[in-house]
This record gives C-alpha cells, structure tokens and sequence, in this order.
C-alpha cells in the first residue's frame, strides 16, 4: 500500500461507467487509460460524463483517490493551463506529471469558487457507531 501511495499520480478523468462491483471505472484522458476508481462517495454522487481532477494510486488492480476531487470543465481546464505558461510546451502527459499542472488546477478551481459547492460526506451506512 505504501509503494502505491508513494506511486499516486495525478489526472483529469471523465467516467465512463459504474463498475459492476463497486466505484467507478473512468478514462484519464490525457493517459488514455480506463480505470477502476473505488471510492462509494464518488460512486453516488457522480453522473457518467462528468469530469473531475484527482490524485489516485493503485494499490491493485483498482484504484483509489488521495486528496481533493476537483469537478471541471473544458473552460476551466484551459484557464488553469493558461495561469501556468510553462505547460504549454510540454504534452498532454508531461504537463498532467508536472506538479505545477495540479497546483494550476486547484488554484483555479479555488479562484473560480468551483470548490464552494463540493461537499465531502461519508457514504450512508457509516455513521459512527460510538
């Protein structure tokens, strides 16, 4: 698990569709690869099609996010490229691996108020007993 966090990656992806047996399997667009996204809350809250930006490692043959789930849009995607001059030159892939490219993304999501309507909430059923 710790090589696999160690590992987390960066990465604007669109769901495809709902995994059969939990989470999501969505395309990192700029990799083009699909993957199984695990994670319940994003799994109910989610319509297919919709695009976010995310940390993610892969522990297994799923993955699992870490950290903020930005939601986003082509428009907002270009105004963060554009607030960081330095990506344009480089690919799709390059610029998703640059750390300023995540910095780019959050700072524009913040910027833009996207993150004042992402509320973070446990799955129903997890209530803490105690």
């Amino acid at each position: 698990m710790l090589d696999a966090m160690c590992n987390a990656r960066f990465a604007v992806v669109m769901v495809a569709r709902r995994h059969q047996a939990a989470g999501l399997v969505v395309t990192d667009l700029f990799r083009k690869v699909e993957l199984w996204l695990v994670d319940e809350g994003l799994e109910i809250s989610l319509p297919v099609g919709t695009a976010l930006a995310t940390r993610y490692f892969t522990p297994d043959r799923f993955s699992m996010t870490a950290g903020v789930t930005v939601p986003l849009d082509v428009a907002m995607l270009r105004s963060a490229l554009a607030s960081a001059p330095q990506l344009v030159r480089k690919s799709y892939v390059e610029a998703v691996e640059d750390r300023r490219f995540a910095e780019a993304v959050y700072r524009t999501a913040i910027a833009g108020g996207t993150m004042a309507d992402v509320v973070y909430q446990d799955p129903p059923g997890t209530e803490d007993a105690g």
